[in-house]
């Protein structure tokens, strides 16, 4: 059997496909371009040891039984500083790494 491959190229992401043997096909990604798609795919419901943060702040989430993104961007700021052992900083951390994502905290609401 002759190997088939083939290509196509969707906004700036290359999805390449080969054929293993007869209607068996294989799809190949840089491991950046599946893990952005997996981003993209998630959402909201992107696990939080995902993010990037570090140690100390996926433990204050496991503590808290925060799982997703989703269960953390329904918090305020003022929700996340009254847990134990997560200071300033970390919500400076935090915030920065949700933006990266696309994702934010809660604003509270108006008085």
């Amino acid at each position: 059997m002759q190997r088939r491959e083939f290509s196509f190229k969707v906004e700036d992401i290359t999805i390449c496909f080969v054929q293993l043997y007869n209607d068996c096909w294989i799809c190949s990604l840089p491991s950046d371009t599946a893990e952005r798609l997996g981003h993209k795919i998630l959402g909201p419901d992107l696990p939080v040891d995902r993010l990037g943060v570090p140690r100390r702040m996926r433990n204050v989430f496991i503590a808290e039984n925060i799982t997703t993104v989703r269960e953390l961007i329904q918090r305020t700021e003022r929700d996340m500083m009254r847990i134990p052992n997560f200071s300033h900083v970390s919500l400076k951390q935090l915030k920065e790494q949700l933006a990266i994502f696309g994702f934010e905290l809660k604003r509270p609401l108006p008085k």
